[in-house]
């Protein structure tokens, strides 16, 4: 009788250390998702300043390939522009 009662509290101690465990790897992969979400976030806002920087840099372009260093020709050069990006 000693001996299974024996038996029986390493069993449950077994099963207390293998439940916390799997508590433990719960929540490192609930953090791993949130740092993931967090990644991708963060990814998503470093596109889209990718674009407006891209944007910004053809506008530039197209006002300096028209000789544009100051308000004059302004206008000839943003028609360039919109003509360029159709």
């Amino acid at each position: 009788m000693n001996e299974h009662t024996e038996k029986e509290k390493k069993l449950e101690a077994e099963i207390i250390r293998l439940k916390s465990e799997v508590r433990t790897l719960q929540k490192s992969r609930e953090r791993e998702k949130y740092t993931l979400r967090q990644k991708q976030k963060n990814a998503e806002r470093l596109d889209i300043q990718i674009r407006e920087l891209r944007e910004r840099v053809e506008k530039l372009n197209v006002l300096e390939d028209a000789g544009v260093d100051n308000w004059e020709g302004y206008d000839y050069a943003m028609r360039n522009l919109r003509c360029s990006l159709e």
